[in-house]
């Protein structure tokens, strides 16, 4: 007679694509759901300028004059709005390759652990609140994960089977992350650390790959990527302050909140707003059951997963995960403390599908010792991500910043007053003006976020109006705002996620 653990092995085995295709159906679900619901903010902004060039010639013009990022994910988001031109298509690919992402997830996690582990695996990245995120965000971060996973499925199979188009695979993969993000190049170093720890007489093999891959990217991407290593020392880059200045600073305390996103997403706890605005001890205080209760069980569970594979396979095995677990949020980090960027959980994505394998491996391990264990483990997952997935498709101020909303409350006011967008961040000025028609941009003036009074009493001298509209987006500290306030009369008043709109009146 079979014990409780060989049925639910046996269950898993033979109703394997079942579950499977409910994971595939749940993720597909969740990441088509309101996919154009919020407001397209200011990177998506941008985004949306370089994609929606009305020629190539054009959109390579856009993306010299707004980004330092290479140019597919650019070119794949053309090519979507030339179907048509909406926020839902502009998003449809990350949730693609979000999809996609997921299936690589399984593949690989089938391959290193057991078929109950990848299926357990593939459910947390289906529901997760962070992947959803990035798979409805119209940026490169979802296509940059697709990337990293297609490129380690290759190395796996290569240093394998020592087949030697398995490497060529693995070089063009590699290629067309360096075309997605350059920051493909921390799965690069990932990559380097296994073989140079467990695979030395693959190490050839991968030099020779990455010369492969080299003279298949660097010919375009290499204004990017020395961009990129001219960022480690800012001074080097005329205007870079101006890019990164708007940025929020996190240091190395980002990697603990890097963890914490992996497991509850951006809308559990406090909102990228809060967190922008205070991120303080005090601030913090009134969110600490929900921090430390999510902290506490995907902590245990990391912890313990990490035991089980040591357990399942071998140290070998669980030093591989760890690396490349670690690896992307350690780089990260050492990145963030030598140059200008700014630390961000989007640039660690290419380790969140090992956190799904050790979460999963945990479980597993668990449910082997005490059946009903395990499955309250899974449970208890599956609640925080619906929770927080509850949050973020129904609390705005979980969302992203909603210049879309202020824009309508703008056109519903009807009293003929001008629009002044002041932020910083310059896709602000992209996303205003792709939400307002043709007819109202001539309405719409773009201040950036220096000298914001001068500015709006030039406007005042140099246009015969009463009042004006502002849109402050992205004023996290109110330091704008409070200058506009001590400077005009402000009438009204509208608060929106990330988002202020005053209409002031001449003095």
């Amino acid at each position: 007679m079979r014990t409780t653990v060989d049925r639910l092995r046996w269950a898993a085995l033979q109703y394997e694509p079942y579950w499977l295709m409910l994971c595939l159906l749940v993720a597909t679900c969740l990441r088509l759901f309101r996919l154009e619901g919020q407001s397209l903010w200011a990177d998506e902004g941008v985004q949306y300028f370089i994609a929606s060039a009305p020629t190539l010639d054009a959109l390579w013009e856009r993306m010299a004059q707004r980004t330092f990022h290479p140019p597919l994910s650019f070119l794949i988001s053309h090519a979507f709005l030339r179907l048509h031109d909406s926020d839902f298509f502009l998003r449809l690919p990350s949730v693609l390759f979000g999809v996609a992402s997921l299936l690589l997830t399984y593949g690989l996690v089938r391959k290193l652990t057991s078929v109950s582990v990848a299926l357990i695996a593939v459910w947390v990245f289906a529901l997760s609140p962070l992947q959803v995120w990035y798979s409805q965000e119209a940026r490169m971060y979802a296509p940059l994960l697709f990337m990293a996973l297609l490129s380690t499925w290759c190395l796996v199979w290569a240093v394998e089977t020592r087949r030697w188009y398995w490497w060529v695979g693995y070089a063009c993969t590699l290629a067309l992350g360096l075309y997605v993000h350059v920051f493909i190049v921390l799965q690069i170093m990932v990559h380097g650390l296994w073989l140079l720890l467990w695979f030395r007489h693959a190490w050839w093999a991968y030099c020779g790959a990455g010369i492969v891959t080299a003279g298949l990217a660097f010919p375009i991407v290499s204004p990017w990527v020395l961009y990129v290593l001219r960022r480690v020392s800012p001074g080097l880059v005329e205007g870079v302050a101006t890019i990164s200045r708007h940025r929020v600073t996190i240091g190395w305390e980002g990697m603990f909140y890097a963890l914490y996103a992996y497991g509850a997403g951006f809308s559990l706890g406090p909102s990228l707003t809060d967190l922008h605005s205070d991120r303080s001890m005090a601030a913090l205080l009134p969110h600490m059951p929900v921090i430390g209760g999510v902290a506490l069980v995907y902590g245990t569970l990391l912890l313990v997963g990490l035991y089980s594979l040591s357990r399942l396979g071998s140290w070998k095995l669980s030093g591989q995960c760890l690396i490349a677990f670690a690896g992307p949020i350690v780089g990260a980090a050492v990145l963030t403390s030598i140059s200008s960027f700014s630390f961000n959980v989007r640039y660690t994505i290419m380790g969140f599908p090992f956190f799904c394998l050790f979460v999963a491996a945990a479980i597993v391990y668990v449910g082997r010792q005490q059946v009903w264990l395990g499955s309250v483990l899974l449970l208890a997952l599956t609640l925080i991500s619906s929770w927080s997935l509850a949050n973020y498709f129904g609390q705005p101020d979980y969302g992203r910043t909603n210049m879309r909303a202020a824009v309508a409350h703008w056109r519903a006011a009807g009293d003929a007053g001008n629009l002044l967008s002041v932020s910083t961040a310059g896709g602000v000025k992209d996303v205003v003006k792709r939400y307002l028609t043709s007819a109202e941009q001539q309405r719409h003036m773009w201040l950036g976020g220096g000298e914001t009074v001068d500015r709006i009493r030039h406007f005042f001298e140099t246009h015969e109006v009463g009042h004006v509209y502002i849109l402050l987006a992205r004023d996290w500290h109110q330091r704008r705002e409070t200058a506009v306030r001590e400077a005009f009369a402000v009438q009204q008043e509208q608060t929106f996620t990330g988002v202020k709109l005053l209409k002031i009146l001449r003095r």
